[in-house]
């Protein structure tokens, strides 16, 4: 599981994961789709965020094979200081099904320091 902690409006670090098949081979096809995408809860119909790969928020490096993604400060910036929740879902490269390869928490988090603590 990933743990993503961001101050809310805040642009995150860059996160990396690399797709691995049963005996740990790193694959470097493509898939045909990949998702990152962030609720509430699993329970939620409502997505919050979402990272494709066909939308260029999720980028893959052929020469190291870590695919890679970051939260802008849009992404965040209407979220409350709270837990919420993500998977990283591929459709393979036939097309032919929906394949959870990871998940995880997203924490958003307070500045401690503002205009008023300023010096």
């Amino acid at each position: 599981n990933m743990k993503i902690e961001v101050v809310k409006g805040d642009v995150s670090d860059t996160y990396m994961f690399k797709r691995t098949d049963d005996n740990g081979e790193t694959i470097k096809t493509l898939p045909k789709k990949m998702w990152i995408t962030f609720k509430k809860g699993v329970w939620c119909k409502k997505c919050l965020c979402q990272k494709t790969l066909e939308n260029k928020k999720i980028t893959y490096s052929e020469e190291d094979n870590y695919y890679r993604f970051r939260l802008e400060s849009d992404d965040t910036n209407n979220l409350d200081y709270d837990t919420y929740y993500f998977d990283i879902a591929i459709l393979n490269e036939q097309g032919e099904k929906k394949t959870l390869l990871n998940n995880g928490e997203l924490v958003i988090l307070t500045h401690y320091t503002d205009k008023d603590n300023e010096v």
